[in-house]
């Protein structure tokens, strides 16, 4: 059965099956999403013994006794849940979409665990909350387990990319944008998973705030985006890494995309290089508020995050 999920004001003119939940097929048109124009709820919730606080979208049409998938994903250094939602255009997606607030960092501006600045890296409270968030979902909503998603920008791509390092068990796939890799988003990973995570990550070339080749930041070094998804693909077992040299990848809608393959369990790991990108959610109706350009337009961040997660389950 396919039912067109009303996206929030994309209008359907060439679908095709994105989603498949309770046995109903969901669609959308390959439309660029309109600019987000409202905030979605905020929630509270107490962590690690504080008040937390993040913002949750759900689709605007969708049976709540099925199986719904979710997305997390988290703002950037000195950004806040609002900056998030704003401009990944994640509200778009027939999934829940959870914008989680980060703590904030000595000078006041909200950061996530993992980065060297974070207030919340030796107790992980930022990891307890993302289990205590899906817990209070599961109070209302049917969630599919099986299912759970995570992106973020910066050094929110940062913490994503550290969930899917340790905690396998939670998450199916992550999806790191312009990623400040510290060694705490990918050293000292689960070991006795059975579900490798997926991973896209999507970086730009032209990334003067965090590097696209890696650098130091902070005191600390971080890795490349590529190097980030070749710790990944180690670990999901593939077989086959993509061409050494980014000269020999072809550049498709502003990007080369690198692709390790025959992995384990069906998983994949794919790094996107943007070329031209900044510091940027690449593609965004609200590009230019999501970060220092250059910009580039003709790489969908959104859309490719969307068909990446929707082939990925445990």
């Amino acid at each position: 059965m396919t039912n067109s999920l009303a996206l929030k004001g994309v209008i359907a003119t060439s679908p095709a099956v994105l989603f498949t939940i309770g046995g109903t097929e969901y669609t959308q048109a390959a439309a660029t999403p309109p600019p987000s124009t409202q905030q979605s709820p905020l929630h509270t919730i107490t962590s690690s013994g504080h008040t937390r606080s993040y913002l949750l979208s759900t689709p605007e049409h969708f049976d709540s006794s099925h199986p719904i998938p979710v997305i997390f994903a988290f703002h950037g250094h000195g950004q806040d849940a609002q900056h998030m939602e704003t401009y990944s255009d994640l509200d778009q997606l027939p999934a829940i979409i959870v914008y989680p607030d980060g703590n904030k960092d000595t000078t006041g501006k909200r950061a996530w665990e993992s980065a060297p600045y974070a207030q919340t890296n030796t107790h992980h409270e930022d990891s307890q909350l993302v289990r205590d968030i899906l817990h209070q979902l599961d109070h209302t909503y049917s969630v599919d387990h099986s299912r759970i998603y995570a992106t973020g920008k910066s050094n929110g791509g940062g913490f994503a990319a550290r969930l899917g390092c340790t905690m396998p068990d939670v998450f199916a796939a992550v999806a790191p944008v312009a990623g400040a890799y510290y060694p705490d988003t990918h050293t000292h990973c689960a070991t006795t998973t059975t579900s490798p995570v997926s991973i896209m990550e999507v970086h730009g070339t032209d990334d003067k705030t965090i590097d696209y080749q890696g650098g130091t930041s902070h005191g600390k070094h971080y890795i490349s985006g590529r190097q980030l998804t070749d710790e990944f693909a180690r670990r999901n077992r593939c077989a086959t890494p993509p061409p050494a040299h980014l000269a020999d990848v072809a550049t498709t809608d502003g990007a080369k995309r690198l692709s390790w393959t025959n992995c384990a369990g069906s998983s994949e790991a794919v790094h996107y290089a943007v070329q031209g990108g900044g510091h940027n959610w690449p593609g965004s109706s609200h590009q230019k508020s999501s970060g220092p350009g250059p910009y580039n337009t003709r790489f969908s961040t959104t859309t490719r995050i969307w068909e990446f997660f929707s082939r990925h389950h445990h």
